[in-house]
């Protein structure tokens, strides 16, 4: 709960920045899945019943914020099928 709660109000926070800024500067809201790092090692993994969820890459991850960026997205979600079906809570709480 605290999670989702702290996620909203940073959303929040930047839909609110974004009207204050207006087109001045642009603002992308990204909401990475589960990254293969040292966070998302396979012994944590493990510990919470979640090596059945895919990885991404840093370089993928990486390389999707510059794209959508640059193409100007008020959003990003990678992977893509992370939006509507899962939260990271839901796996790693």
């Amino acid at each position: 709960m605290v999670l989702q709660a702290s996620k909203r109000a940073l959303l929040s926070f930047f839909e609110t920045l974004r009207i204050e800024v207006g087109s001045d500067i642009d603002i992308t809201v990204v909401t990475p899945g589960l990254v293969d790092t040292r966070l998302a090692n396979k012994e944590r993994l493990e510990e919470k019943n979640a090596l059945w969820v895919p990885r991404i890459s840093a370089k993928t991850c990486a390389k999707a914020i510059v794209s959508n960026t640059k193409h100007g997205d008020k959003y990003l979600t990678v992977p893509s099928w992370m939006k509507d079906n899962v939260t990271m809570e839901d796996i790693m709480c």
